[in-house]
């Protein structure tokens, strides 16, 4: 009868952890993906001079965008946007695959109360070299603020210009 108890005890132990390993992790969206998986990537300390060009149009905005892409390694922009003083940066606290997307979760470090800051306009941004086969992105903050894309957006919005100027060129014609 004890051996009966044990082995019924040793099961039940056996079907928990199974259940709790096999559990759905919950990604930083709050939406229950899945596996997650660590992504590699490395932040780029100077812009190398091939992407400079590439940022020209967006390092003063907020949010990111994917810059260059070649093959499995990719290029992403992520800015702060407009600040009034020196002392802001961005710290990367993870790159995970969840589900079908990239989840780059960041921080915004602010200058301390003490600091001595320049009073003055910046555009705090770090580009990351990523090494994902996965070609949708999401950067969020460690508050779940989600930036939006703002190469897509200028792109859009480049589009948008072009197609204007084609529509009055056809009217004055």
């Amino acid at each position: 009868m004890n051996k009966k108890i044990l082995i019924l005890g040793i099961l039940a132990g056996l079907v928990v952890m199974v259940v709790a390993c096999t559990k759905a992790t919950e990604d930083q969206t709050g939406q229950t993906d899945g596996e997650t998986t660590q992504v590699i990537f490395e932040k780029l300390e100077t812009v190398p001079s091939e992407l400079k060009s590439s940022i020209t149009d967006v390092q003063k905005m907020k949010g990111y965008g994917v810059i260059k892409s070649d093959g499995d390694e990719k290029n992403i922009f992520i800015g702060l946007g407009e600040k009034p003083t020196d002392g802001y940066n961005v710290d990367v606290k993870s790159v995970l695959e969840s589900g079908d997307k990239v989840v780059i979760e960041i921080d915004e470090i602010k200058p301390a109360a003490d600091a001595k800051v320049t009073t003055g306009k910046t555009y705090p941004y770090i580009i990351l070299k990523v090494n994902t086969t996965m070609e949708t992105f999401e950067v969020i903050d460690t508050k779940g603020e989600k930036f939006t894309d703002v190469i897509e957006d200028t792109t859009e919005k480049t589009e948008d210009t072009e197609d204007k100027k084609d529509t009055e060129e056809t009217k004055t014609e």
